[in-house]
C-alpha cells in the first residue's frame, strides 16, 4: 500500500492533469462549434448573433479581433471556473485526508 504522502501528491497531480485535459477538450469543442456555425453557402460565420464574412473585403481587422476576443473571453471565464473548482476539490481532499489522519 502506498504511503499517504505519495498518494496525496499523485492524486493532486491527477486532478491537475484532469483540469488540463478538460480545458483542452473545451477549446476543441469551441473550435468545432465555431466551424459548425459557418454557413457553407456564402462563407459566413455567425457568432453571438453577429455575421462575419470570410470572402467579403469589407471585413476589417476589428471584426476579426472581436471574434478572437469573444473566444478568449469565454475561454478565460471557463478557465477561472475550472481553477475555482480545482481549488475546491483540493480543499475537500485536504479535509478528507486530515479527517482520515
Amino acid at each position: 500500500m502506498a504511503s499517504p504522502k505519495f498518494f496525496s501528491m499523485s492524486f493532486s497531480h491527477f486532478l491537475f492533469f484532469l483540469a488540463i485535459c478538460f480545458t483542452v477538450f473545451i477549446c476543441v469543442l469551441m473550435m468545432f462549434s465555431i466551424l459548425s456555425e459557418m454557413n457553407k453557402e456564402n462563407n459566413t460565420i455567425i457568432f453571438k448573433n453577429k455575421r462575419f464574412s470570410l470572402e467579403d473585403e469589407s471585413i476589417n481587422l476589428w471584426s476579426e479581433k472581436s471574434i478572437c476576443c469573444a473566444c478568449i473571453k469565454e475561454l478565460k471565464e471557463r478557465l477561472e471556473k475550472l481553477y475555482t473548482e480545482f481549488d475546491q476539490l483540493q480543499m475537500e481532499y485536504e479535509k478528507l485526508t486530515n479527517f482520515v489522519k
